[in-house]
């Protein structure tokens, strides 16, 4: 894989094996992002991206696997090959940074290096501490990323997602609100996520969902749906 090296900005290929983090976002205009393969990152990059790198180093890795500047745009054949093997990137990676805030990908992460959040409200009664807890659930399903994004969390092992209030994580064993101490209780996630005995029934169950999203070149509806069905086939 190309990644960017976090340490130097520089772009770089990476045998199997290394760890890697992967990065989830709202793209924006896309007819206006198009460019040519660098060996480094531009100086200036939007805040998602600059504040994704300082999460993965804060995590203790050191490479970043973003597709606008990953995938060599202006090459088509590069471009059709790792969007139809989209599941084997963001399973492969450590984890998923989903960025669930803002409109742009110049908004940043919600907490990270001066982007701001929601405040928690909180109310003492006594010696006892209320607090409001945001719905994740609903955060994530008002975000603009959710109308573009939700086959990456569904190929993804673990997701690390930021809301305009507070981060949350799920895996394939549990879910934590940043805002709660322990386990929600959720009784589902608030990603979608994927098992290894699906059923015909549930994969069938996808494509509805993935029919509201909104992609900015149908021709790529069916090569980036090919991951899931790449996930079933196996």
């Amino acid at each position: 894989l190309r990644v960017i090296d976090c340490t130097t900005r520089e772009l770089k290929i990476v045998p199997p094996g290394n760890p890697y983090v992967a990065l989830s976002y709202f793209w924006g205009d896309l007819s206006s992002n198009v460019e040519a393969l660098q060996a480094r990152l531009p100086t200036q990059v939007p805040k998602t991206i600059e504040d994704s790198m300082i999460v993965t180093l804060a995590l203790g890795m050191r490479y970043l696997w973003i597709d606008r500047y990953s995938i060599n745009q202006t090459d088509p054949d590069e471009k059709h090959h790792l969007i139809r093997n989209m599941d084997k990137i963001y399973r492969g990676a450590e984890l998923t940074i989903i960025s669930c805030a803002g409109n742009s990908p110049s908004h940043g992460l919600p907490g990270v290096c001066g982007t701001s959040r929601r405040a928690q409200t909180l109310m003492k009664i006594g010696s006892h501490t209320l607090a409001r807890v945001e719905s994740v659930h609903r955060e994530i399903q008002e975000s603009k990323w959710f109308t573009r994004g939700w086959v990456q969390a569904l190929l993804s092992r673990r997701c690390l997602v930021f809301t305009e209030s507070q981060m949350y994580f799920q895996c394939l064993g549990m879910t934590r609100l940043e805002s709660l101490r322990g386990d929600p209780d959720f009784r589902k996630g608030a990603l979608p996520t994927s098992t290894s005995n699906w059923t015909i029934d549930e994969f069938q169950a996808q494509l509805p969902e993935y029919f509201k999203r909104e992609l900015s070149h149908s021709g790529d509806a069916l090569n980036a749906f090919e991951g899931v069905v790449n996930h079933f086939r196996e």
